[in-house]
C-alpha cells in the first residue's frame, strides 16, 4: 500500500560529493516548485549526518509535496 504522506530521503554522499547532486536536486526543485505555483508545504531540506564517523554523509529529505522531486532522483 502507497502512503500518500510519506517523506522521501536520499543520501547524497560525503560533504565533497554532495554538492553536485544537491545542485542537480535544487534545479530541479525549483523548476517543479513553480510549476505547481509555489506550495507552502513542498520542500527539499539536506542535512550532514556523521553519526561517529570521520567523514559526514549529506541526506536530502523531501515532503510530501516534493515526491515528483524526489521520485526523478529515486529517492526512498
Amino acid at each position: 500500500m502507497e502512503q500518500i504522506n510519506a517523506w522521501y530521503s536520499l543520501a547524497l554522499g560525503d560533504g565533497m560529493w554532495a554538492p553536485t547532486l544537491s545542485t542537480q536536486i535544487e534545479e530541479t526543485f525549483l523548476a517543479s516548485f513553480g510549476e505547481a505555483g509555489k506550495p507552502v508545504d513542498m520542500a527539499v531540506f539536506t542535512r550532514s549526518e556523521s553519526e561517529g564517523r570521520l567523514h559526514c554523509e549529506v541526506i536530502a529529505y523531501f515532503s510530501p509535496a516534493a515526491r515528483g522531486v524526489a521520485e526523478a532522483f529515486d529517492a526512498e
